[in-house]
């Protein structure tokens, strides 16, 4: 697969990773670029925040999130479903258009940005 356009959307605290994490997904694994899209993510604000922001969605759960903070990760910022959009903005966001190996074009928006995909016609 080669990208041709990867449109990125930094989290509000200029993180490009979470953007580019479905992309790098679907370049590494045996995924296709719509079900990496799909993934949720969780993302760590360091030391300086010492945060964890998780997207609570299949397969992260309420008991993944409770071990998470048993183990001593305390401060979760737990993203529900639906969101507001003020809270989808830690997150980032990504659209991509790719060529897969037989010349086919995929283009993928970012589900949690109400995005869609349209193919040109002829």
């Amino acid at each position: 697969m080669t990208f041709l356009l990867l449109l990125l959307l930094a989290g509000v605290s200029g993180w490009v990773e979470p953007a580019l994490h479905p992309v790098v997904a679907a370049r590494t694994s045996q995924v296709e670029l719509a079900q990496a899209m799909e993934f949720p993510r969780v993302l760590w604000g360091g030391r300086k925040e010492n945060k964890v922001y998780l997207e609570m969605a299949a397969p992260i759960d309420d008991r993944q999130a409770d071990e998470l903070q048993r183990r001593g990760f305390t401060n979760l910022y737990r993203l529900r479903f639906p969101p507001r959009d003020i809270d989808l903005a830690a997150f980032g966001g990504v659209n991509a258009i790719a060529v897969e190996g037989d010349g086919t074009l995929v283009g993928v928006a970012d589900p949690r940005r109400q995005g869609c995909a349209v193919a040109a016609t002829r």
